[in-house]
């Protein structure tokens, strides 16, 4: 790392031969990159499909079991947390944006091609470890970045074109494709394989485009701020938020929810649907997503200009309630529906409107995060957040699927494909990965929209706060994370 005045990127348009841009061009800029962030997103989001959509491939060839699997999530998941925090102080003390990004799509490459290759649980735990440490990068990164192109009243909106890009454009293919893929052999290979080589040639590919065309302002670089103390202050401040506090814990359990869905194609091949069929529903979900996440950021931007102190809260938590009755419908009540293999209608319409009906981050949290700290600890803010949220999430969604399945429910791990397994086997497995992921779905979902209600006495005190010190920053210290 270096400490000179500019930490990379050189003057503002450099890459386009422009030694003093205008404000016409510093408005292209931003708009590249946005498209550059949405790109990344794609990507990012193709990286995280592709376990979920190879559970079964690496059940079939390697003997991984839901426990296995799930630490397999949970690796990932608990280092994309926890290696958060220290991408945000990068980037909040003046570490170029630019360069991190391409770094973490160059390590997205190798790390998959890695994955490919080896077949020991104990190499693949590691190298999704790592994974997850770069997958980090995106969130402070993103995030921050949003806040210099939208103010409070738009960001919701461009909160949910990310998480839209992420789920509908990335996830989507991924699985979808993913998933016909990982059972199959291609050219003499596992095609979950050949899937993880694929994804890595893009982030390849990325990596090159953000080095290329992307263009930040140069900012003076301060690693004299980031260490251990520096940053546990920040975290001791941000925990000191109300706010935060609430946002933390409701997300947390949210979490838990969202990343025990990693199951969701396991669900769908053992309830007698083919693989690529599977694949197609998964995505259908995630594609629902993608829009909800869209319409909950512009639904949150509109509630919030309607009400500013409650209309976000009131947005997440009416989208909670309605999908509480829809997971009860996926799992307890639509498998028994129709002939089996054969998609009921009722569960396009579950799989469409539980996804529409996800407006809580882009719509509230995300944007209420950006405004309890100033420019300076947006990142932090919010890898710190992440850290509960998905280290909560990754580390108890997806394990407690695997306990609840193989050690209350009866699932037996089985190597042969779903239609050579005995007709008893297959229905106990079915039953099982449906009863723990109704259990871990709705007891969380339902806790966090009660969590939800304290926001409502907390946030507008919040925000005013931050906003009296962004008027007078002179009046707050330069390591206050708020100020």
């Amino acid at each position: 790392m270096q400490s000179s005045a500019s930490c990379d990127g050189g003057e503002p348009g450099a890459a386009f031969g422009l030694e003093r841009p205008g404000a016409a061009f510093r408005a292209r800029q931003r708009q590249v990159n946005i498209a550059l962030l949405c790109v990344y997103a794609i990507v990012e989001g193709m990286d995280f499909a592709l376990l979920p959509a190879s559970m079964r491939g690496l059940e079939e060839t390697l003997g991984f079991g839901p426990s296995k699997l799930a630490g397999l999530a949970a690796a990932q998941g608990i280092t994309c947390a926890v290696c958060g925090p220290f991408w945000a102080a990068l980037t909040d003390n003046g570490f170029s944006k630019r360069t991190l990004l391409t770094a973490g799509a160059a390590s997205w490459g190798v790390l998959l091609t890695c994955l490919a290759l080896v077949s020991s649980y104990r190499a693949m735990l590691f190298l999704r470890a790592l994974n997850g440490a770069v997958l980090a990068i995106v969130v402070p990164v993103s995030q921050s970045m949003v806040v210099e192109v939208a103010g409070p009243e738009g960001r919701g909106a461009i909160f949910g074109v990310f998480m839209f890009c992420q789920m509908t454009l990335g996830m989507v293919p991924a699985m979808a494709i993913g998933t016909a893929m990982s059972t199959q052999t291609i050219w003499g290979y596992a095609g979950w394989r050949i899937a993880l080589l694929i994804v890595g040639g893009l982030g390849t590919l990325v990596s090159l485009l953000v080095w290329v065309m992307m263009v930040e302002t140069p900012r003076q670089f301060r690693p004299e701020r980031i260490n251990f103390w520096n940053e546990s202050e920040k975290f001791l401040q941000f925990i000191s938020i109300p706010s935060f506090r609430v946002i933390v814990g409701q997300g947390m359990f949210a979490a838990i929810t969202f990343c025990a869905f990693q199951f969701m194609t396991l669900h769908f091949q053992y309830q007698g649907f083919a693989n690529w069929v599977a694949g197609i529903l998964t995505s259908i979900q995630l594609v629902s997503v993608g829009f909800g996440l869209y319409f909950g950021g512009v639904i949150g931007d509109w509630s919030a200009r309607v009400s500013p102190n409650h209309g976000r809260v009131f947005t997440a938590q009416v989208s909670t309630l309605f999908q509480l009755p829809l997971f009860f419908i996926l799992f307890a009540v639509q498998p028994g529906l129709g002939t089996p293999g054969q998609p009921h209608w009722t569960l396009f319409a579950t799989l469409i409107f539980m996804g529409v009906f996800n407006w809580g981050s882009a719509g509230c949290s995300r944007p209420i995060l950006t405004e309890l700290v100033t420019n300076e600890g947006i990142g932090g803010i919010m890898a710190w957040n992440n850290v509960f949220e998905l280290g909560a999430g990754m580390m108890i969604g997806p394990s407690m699927i695997g306990v609840l399945a193989e050690m209350f429910f009866g699932y037996e791990t089985r190597m042969e494909s779903i239609a050579e397994m005995p007709a008893d086997i297959r229905e106990t497995n079915a039953s099982a990965i449906a009863r723990a992921m109704l259990l871990v779905a709705t007891i969380p979902q339902l806790i966090s929209m009660l969590i939800y209600i304290r926001l409502h006495f907390t946030y507008s005190a919040d925000a005013a706060l931050v906003a009296e010190m962004r008027r007078n920053p002179k009046d707050a210290s330069e390591k206050t994370p708020i100020c």
